[in-house]
């Protein structure tokens, strides 16, 4: 079934959305249409500014009642990834990210951007963040996570695998449902930007940090707060011992056997 196309850029240009996405998902119960935008959302596939179809047209196109699509859109909104007003319907939020890594950013000088220093800071932010996300995440949450760890075990790519690795830990962030811990998570993400790769060079290291990204989903899916902090903790530990190992030098077979592994 067709529908018209609301979306509209707040720029005044408009961009096509491809909402055949949902539908194609139409078997699927009504309260996974929440976890379907969410991650249309941060896939870029809805873009800030954009404007939803309107509750009858979702209703429509999932073949669901309009009051599960109510309680869908009500998560996004608790989640603050989108704002409702009279006149103007249902439209992605501009994601204040980058502004904010930016302006922690100016105020950290080279050498405090240090990897050590960096998972400092991660250990004593995001252990309580995922203790949270435990407390509150919700099945749409869960499956999202679970969905990803599926992709990550099937890329063979070590870049492909630090984008989604990126898209994890704010997946874990945004299972808090409070916008501004997501945000802090995005800038983490920008300071350990350059040195993702390097963390995933190896199908070995990318086997470990999806072992470590598998016991934190464990945790959330038992709403285990303590064990998904711990889980959090050993994971960066982890990351900090990978990246301190020593470079052993690159004979013409191992960087043969390092680029099949990319």
């Amino acid at each position: 079934m067709g529908l018209p196309n609301p979306t509209r850029r707040s720029t005044g240009r408009r961009r096509d959305v491809d909402w055949s996405q949902l539908a194609i998902r139409r078997s699927r119960v009504p309260e996974t249409l929440s976890s379907l935008l969410d991650g249309m959302i941060a896939q870029g596939d809805v873009p800030a500014g954009a404007r939803l179809p309107s509750e009858r047209e979702l209703a429509s196109l999932l073949g669901v009642s309009r009051t599960s699509v109510r309680e869908a859109i009500h998560e996004l909104t608790l989640k603050g990834l989108v704002t409702r007003g009279p006149g103007r319907g249902t439209v992605v939020v501009e994601s204040n990210g980058h502004e904010l890594g930016t302006s922690l950013l100016g105020l950290m000088d080279s050498a405090s951007r240090e990897l050590r220093t960096i998972l400092d800071f991660r250990e004593a932010i995001e252990p309580p963040i995922a203790a949270r996300a435990a407390q509150r995440a919700t099945p749409a949450d869960i499956r999202n996570l679970n969905a990803l760890l599926d992709e990550m075990a099937a890329v063979p790519s070590r870049s492909d695998f630090a984008v989604m690795d990126r898209r994890f830990h704010h997946m874990v962030a945004r299972a808090t449902h409070n916008p501004l811990l997501g945000r802090v998570v995005e800038v983490t993400a920008e300071w350990m930007a350059s040195i993702r790769k390097e963390v995933h060079q190896s199908a070995r290291r990318r086997r470990a940090s999806l072992a470590g990204h598998q016991a934190i989903v464990d945790a959330i899916v038992r709403h285990d707060a303590v064990a998904a902090a711990a889980a959090t903790t050993d994971h960066i530990r982890l990351i900090g011992t990978i990246v301190a190992e020593p470079q052993a030098p690159k004979s013409q077979e191992s960087r043969a056997r390092l680029k099949e592994e990319e």
